[in-house]
């Protein structure tokens, strides 16, 4: 018998092995997210509110499903779901793309049905919504306890904050303003959950056009325990803002530069960070100049229209956030930092941390525009962003995962990956955290 005819056996059943594994994991993944949602409307566990109120339209169309899940049940849930998307990733090979989309189209769909967790962050989209289109004010000036018999304002944890969020955001949000708490709430959730199956989706499409696998690129994405038990069941704009960035990349690979630049620049007034990623997609457009006109045209119109309709306050609350303790978020780059130095986060610390991320981005833009891949490029300076802010939240990793995805480079991919095994890890009950996020410890220095 020739050496071909042994090998071929084996193969085969390494082949089988791996579609088994492959859809073991799959199933894994969507029923842990299920056992999440469901759980999680049951209770308080996962989400604390300002107020002692809890009504029914909060826990959604899974409320009553099943028993409230416990420290240990939601511990248990993360790890499968974790191991499921870890395994997934490594058996792509041999998992098909329906498969793969049907997956995260189910466990997407899971997270959307169930409550918002952790973060109530959405109640502050509402508000600033309805400051805007009921009563006519500027969100950008006037904080949400100017609404004082609004019916949204018991469930607003930051009352007395203006808003951080980018104009377009503002604008697409201000019709959500005029409808009723419950209703507004599950409008931002269905546009989370399909902003996040449109991106899993899209990156599938943009990896093929880059000759990577699109199974994995999809399932690296949308099958992210990060993404889906934060960003999604928080309905956290990020999602619609990496949705535009990556469409923004995607019509650059077409050869659409003047309307791909005009993605990125709405992809930054969804949430001003994703600014970040202008130029390393005029970078990667093969017409620059296009490109560079219609990034100019975008940004002169959306900031004609701010101006007019906000005034110059529409980075006001971002910067505050960025140099306020009260916003320092433990577990954060710059609180491990201080950890390790013994100390908290002062000026000083911040400084440094901002300064470190700003070279790394210069020297990421410059590569780029000597010829790097200028997604895999982008990847490194959002990752130096997410290491040096103090108000880090496990959502902003949507700002990663897709260009870890398509970027084509298996570094950033396994920093990704770490950065959600950590993140995982330092909100996990199981290790005695908790899975809401905790104040840094923070000192005043100048």
């Amino acid at each position: 018998m020739s050496t071909a005819a042994l090998i071929r056996p084996a193969d085969e059943r390494r082949a089988v092995l791996a579609v088994a594994a492959g859809w073991a994991a799959l199933t894994a993944a969507v029923s842990a997210s299920a056992w999440l949602a469901v759980g999680a409307a049951q209770g308080r566990y996962l989400l604390q509110l300002p107020t002692t109120a809890n009504p029914d339209w909060i826990g959604g169309p899974l409320r009553g499903l099943e028993g409230p899940l416990g420290p240990s049940a939601v511990s248990s849930a993360l790890i499968v779901l974790c191991g499921g998307y870890l395994v997934a990733l490594a058996c792509a090979e041999w998992i098909s793309l329906p498969s793969a989309l049907g997956a995260v189209a189910l466990a997407n769909l899971a997270f959307t049905l169930g409550p918002t967790i952790v973060s109530t962050d959405v109640f502050g989209y509402i508000a600033y919504g309805r400051e805007l289109a009921a009563h006519g004010l500027n969100p950008y000036v006037t904080a949400p306890i100017s609404l004082p018999h609004d019916a949204i304002l018991p469930y607003v944890y930051w009352k007395h904050e203006t808003s951080p969020y980018g104009p377009l955001f503002t604008i697409l949000g201000a019709p959500l303003g005029l409808l009723s708490p419950s209703a507004a709430l599950w409008s931002y959730k269905a546009v989370a959950g399909a902003s996040s199956v449109a991106l899993s989706f899209l990156v599938a499409d943009v990896a093929r056009r880059r000759g990577l696998n699109p199974v994995r690129a999809t399932l690296f994405v949308g099958l992210n325990p990060i993404l889906l038990f934060y960003a999604v069941s928080g309905a956290h704009n990020d999602l619609l803002a990496a949705l535009l960035m990556v469409g923004a990349i995607g019509l650059a690979l077409r050869g659409h530069g003047s309307t791909a630049a005009a993605g990125a620049v709405a992809a930054a007034a969804i949430k001003l960070t994703f600014g970040l990623a202008l130029p390393f997609v005029l970078a990667g457009c093969r017409r620059r100049g296009a490109a560079f006109r219609g990034a100019a045209v975008a940004a002169s119109a959306m900031t004609a229209a701010t101006l007019l309709r906000f005034g110059p306050h529409v980075a006001d609350q971002l910067h505050r956030i960025a140099t306020d303790p009260r916003f320092d978020i433990a577990f954060s780059g710059p609180d491990r930092l201080a950890a390790a130095l013994g100390t908290g986060i002062d000026t000083s610390l911040r400084g440094f941390c901002a300064g470190g991320a700003a070279l790394i981005a210069l020297v990421m833009i410059v590569r780029t525009w000597r010829g790097c891949d200028p997604i895999a490029a982008a990847g490194w300076a959002f990752l130096a962003l997410l290491v040096s802010i103090t108000s880090l939240a496990p959502w902003y990793l949507v700002w990663l995962l897709p260009l870890a995805a398509v970027g084509g480079s298996r570094a950033l991919q396994g920093a990704a990956l770490a950065a959600t095994l950590y993140l995982v890890a330092v909100h996990l009950p199981a290790l005695h955290h908790q899975p809401w996020l905790s104040h840094a410890r923070s000192i005043t220095g100048r």
